[in-house]
């Protein structure tokens, strides 16, 4: 949690709690929420309502669906699903309705589902933000020799590391090539693929996709 601000012993909510903690010292409690008194005054903070940034803290929109179109179940409501995310606690998170949201830190907003078989899943079919997805390199050929750092995919979605097996199992049917290292969850081309670099991804209903990389101009060198 490098944007957390996990410093000594001080008391913070890197999880989205419903007010900031911390581990204490005594084995009888593992964590417990500190005394701090609210503000009276919420600071404005930016939102957006047609795409979402980073990971969605913002989005304040009306989607109400998850990626595979199954309808959301209300915030305020515990069926089918009981859950400790009460609007009331979370003021500063927007948890009106059903719509997608993301009061505790997950790769994306999301919802709990009303399908009683899938408790909660991920609502990827809202776009990334244009600035969020620009592409901060390019390659050459079909980047079969890209070693840069882009882990997002060019709908936004972060990429799955190559070396875990969760969400996706990675398919060895390529032949890796020589000079391809698949380092961390960087986008890359092991098997030549002629739309350029690609990863496969965090989202548990998309296997694979290709990355926000451009092609390098004509006579970049």
């Amino acid at each position: 949690y490098p944007d957390k601000d996990l410093a000594d012993n001080y008391c913070r909510n890197p999880d989205s709690s419903e007010k900031p903690w911390c581990y204490t010292v005594d084995r009888a409690k593992e964590r417990e929420f500190c005394h701090i008194r609210k503000c009276k005054k919420r600071p404005h903070l930016p939102t957006t309502t047609n795409c979402f940034r980073l990971k969605g803290d913002d989005y304040r929109g009306k989607v109400n669906v998850t990626t595979s179109g199954v309808p959301c179940q209300r915030w305020d409501s515990q069926t089918p699903h009981r859950h400790n995310f009460h609007p009331e606690k979370y003021p500063c998170k927007d948890l009106s309705e059903n719509y997608c949201r993301n009061p505790d830190g997950s790769e994306a907003p999301w919802c709990f589902t009303t399908m009683t078989s899938l408790p909660r899943a991920f609502c990827f079919q809202i776009k990334r933000c244009a600035e969020d997805v620009e592409a901060e390199d390019c390659y050459h050929g079909n980047g079969e020799d890209y070693q840069g750092t882009v882990s997002k995919t060019r709908k936004g979605i972060t990429c799955q590391k190559w070396k875990e097996k969760t969400p996706h199992t990675l398919q060895h049917f390529f032949p890796l090539l020589p000079n391809v290292r698949l380092e961390q969850n960087y986008c890359r081309n092991p098997d030549n693929d002629s739309h350029g670099p690609w990863c496969y991804t965090m989202d548990p209903n998309t296997q694979f996709d290709y990355c926000a990389i451009k092609p390098c101009g004509k006579f970049d060198s």
